[in-house]
């Protein structure tokens, strides 16, 4: 399965929860999907996000403002601060040229299978729209995924 994450090593510093992508039948990986179709910024907001509180949290993130359970298996980690504000908090350098100030919504979601292992299903940008009904309509859609998900294993 493809896998924008090599975390299969954890390490003090690194991931303690492995990181998987959910696939369709007919290929398609919607979490790469929405993954694809954020700018520059975004995918770098993402993927720190990811690696540096998600695949080390879990879904105990559930317990922060970070995440939120919402019923049957399916969690909700929420991104919603600026690169800038956690290259600072990760002590990581916030050199490069991406608008980096910038404070971005976006929502992923995700189950928990086995022992520590994190399931991404899909995501969406909330900042683009954040309507109830927007937000409705994902969670509709992770569940769908979730539930084939389960139908599958």
């Amino acid at each position: 399965m493809s896998n924008f994450y090599d975390n299969s090593q954890p390490t003090d510093s690194g991931p303690t929860w492995r990181l998987e992508l959910f696939q369709l039948p007919s290929g398609q990986i919607p979490f790469a999907t929405f993954r694809d179709s954020l700018d520059p910024f975004e995918t770098e907001l993402l993927d720190l996000c990811i690696l540096k509180i998600l695949a080390r949290e879990g879904n105990n993130v559930c317990g922060t403002n970070w995440g939120k359970p919402l019923g049957a298996g399916l969690y909700e980690f929420r991104i919603n601060r600026s690169l800038t504000a956690l290259c600072k908090q990760f002590g990581i350098d916030d050199s490069h040229e991406l608008k980096s100030g910038e404070s971005k919504l976006l929502r992923v979601f995700f189950t928990v299978e086995g022992q520590k292992i994190i399931l991404l299903l899909c995501g969406y940008d909330k900042g683009k729209d954040p309507s109830r009904r927007r937000q409705h309509k994902a969670i509709k859609s992770a569940r769908m995924l979730l539930k084939q998900h389960k139908n599958r294993g």
